[in-house]
């Protein structure tokens, strides 16, 4: 997975906080109650509808385990 994702290069717009809404809504509807949700990214977000803010709490209110993980160029 490293090789791959340092072999990528950027491009175009990152909604990253509706990637992040988007995923812990699906997580709603999960069959187990332990949920979690692994975020890979540059943390850029450029496009996004949703504020730093909102998504706290929503994840927050989900309850969702989140995981975030930076690569830096």
């Amino acid at each position: 997975m490293q090789a791959r994702l340092g072999s990528t290069s950027p491009k175009g717009r990152t909604a990253l906080f509706d990637a992040i809404y988007l995923a812990i809504s699906q997580l709603r509807n999960a069959h187990y109650k332990r949920r979690a949700v692994l975020i890979i990214s540059d943390g850029g977000d450029n496009i996004s509808r949703y504020t730093r803010g909102e998504i706290k709490a929503v994840i927050e209110e989900a309850d969702v385990l989140t995981y975030a993980i930076g690569i830096l160029a």
